[in-house]
């Protein structure tokens, strides 16, 4: 199966999501500026009681939002 990349809505130039469920970001920090680059994201585990969820923090504007990655 290939890859298809498709950008979240609201963050279109920042994330993009793909069909087999794994977000990347498209610019980064190097210590100076912000360049354009493409890092794959490692979502964190959340715990509650029997279930685990895969959550995302995506930052725009300087605004942090926590997602699910099974909505994006």
């Amino acid at each position: 199966m290939k890859e298809v990349w498709k950008p979240i809505k609201n963050y279109e130039g920042l994330y993009e999501v793909s069909n087999l469920g794994r977000i990347k970001s498209l610019i980064g920090w190097n210590g100076k500026k912000y360049i354009k680059r493409e890092k794959i994201l490692k979502p964190s585990i959340i715990k509650k009681g029997n279930y685990k969820r895969t959550q995302l923090n995506l930052t725009k504007n300087k605004k942090r939002r926590s997602f699910r990655v099974h909505r994006l």
